[in-house]
């Protein structure tokens, strides 16, 4: 099932063969295996290979269908889940991983901040 996350990204779950962006010309093909994420930003789809692109705008793959959900969140970053981890893109391509006992989060620059371990790394401007 796939849902529209208020800017037409689309979000990947089950097989990974439905795509719901509908408003920003984006292409859902459904029934054949394969799935089109954001198609006007010439980002390509990969398909029959598991993986599946979508919202890119930076190149950066996109998973789905092997236990994992993407959706892109307003910067057509790829977020995976279902894997216990969640990989979240924002605004500079850095990840975010979380369900590992840590989370890591960028603070505008890219600095990762983990959590859950008994203890907090925060870059402050210098990494």
């Amino acid at each position: 099932v796939s849902g529209c996350q208020g800017k037409g990204e689309p979000t990947l779950s089950g097989t990974g063969r439905v795509s719901g962006c509908q408003g920003k010309g984006e292409q859902t093909l459904s029934g054949t295996g394969r799935v089109s994420g954001c198609q006007g930003k010439g980002e390509s789809t990969l398909s029959g290979t598991g993986r599946v692109s979508g919202c890119q705008s930076k190149g950066e793959p996109t998973l789905s269908g092997i236990g994992r959900v993407s959706g892109c969140q307003g910067k057509g970053e790829p977020t995976l889940t279902g894997t216990g981890r969640v990989s979240g893109c924002h605004g500079k391509g850095e990840p975010t991983l979380s369900g590992i006992g840590r989370v890591s989060g960028c603070q505008g620059k890219g600095e990762p901040t983990l959590s859950g371990t008994g203890r907090v790394s925060g870059c402050q401007g210098k990494g």
